[in-house]
């Protein structure tokens, strides 16, 4: 991918050069997107698309220090359970029940257009069945199903106000996203999941060979593009 010549961004073949402009520039966001927390639905909106885009900033200079991190194989590679809470998870929750989390792994383009089978997994029609018809032989009851739970999701002032906080704090805590991160990655390496980034879409046509070779070269240049587009706005 050819990038235009701008004195002030870095190009991707600056690594250091450009994440750190990256960092800086996401530290120079946050002033004026946390000014508009309070400030009424209608502030929210304005800044809601410079919060996203700082965020993806602020993920992808994440991501590039949890590329450098080597943590050992986890000790097991077989899948948790959806109860078993992962030990950090479980810390969190109980001292910071309403405090949400910087999220580090974007949702994948393939989740929101594949489409779902709405079935339950092996309903008892769908499995064969072989009954012996005794005394003590009866139907089959499906067992009671829970009312669903009452979720209010927070307005949309609220959300604005829960991200701009969770992409603050993570910018005073890099060290500690990018250890967080790099748990992920080795987790899904250890499981040897379909999903190895974090990322939600993958690297653009003429990046992916690179890519196989230098996982961060397709990072820096999604950084380079979304610090371009902050640097010279579409205004039309």
């Amino acid at each position: 991918m050819e990038f235009e010549t701008d004195p002030d961004l870095p190009t991707p073949e600056q690594p250091s050069e450009l994440e750190l402009f990256a960092y800086l520039m996401v530290g120079d966001l946050l002033g004026p997107l946390m000014a508009l927390v309070g400030q009424g639905r209608a502030m929210a909106q304005r800044g809601f698309d410079l919060l996203q885009t700082a965020e993806m900033l602020l993920r992808r200079v994440i991501y590039l220090k949890a590329l450098r991190i080597e943590l050992p194989a986890p000790a097991s590679a077989t899948p948790a359970g959806p109860a078993a809470a992962r030990p950090d998870e479980t810390t969190r929750k109980a001292t910071k029940p309403d405090t949400p989390r910087f999220a580090l792994i974007e949702a994948e383009l393939a989740d929101a257009t594949r489409p779902k089978d709405p079935r339950p997994l092996l309903r008892p029609e769908d499995c064969p069945r072989i009954s012996v018809m005794d005394e003590n032989a009866r139907p089959y009851i499906p067992p009671p199903e829970p009312e669903p739970r009452s979720v209010t999701r927070p307005d949309f002032e609220t959300r604005y106000r829960h991200r701009a906080h969770a992409l603050a704090r993570a910018f005073t805590n890099l060290d500690g996203e990018a250890q967080r991160l790099a748990r992920w990655i080795a987790r899904q390496k250890a499981r040897r999941a379909e999903r190895q980034s974090p990322l939600g879409l993958p690297p653009a046509p003429d990046d992916a060979e690179k890519a196989k070779s230098d996982p961060a070269w397709p990072v820096l240049s999604d950084i380079y593009l979304l610090a371009d587009s902050v640097l010279h706005p579409n205004t039309s």
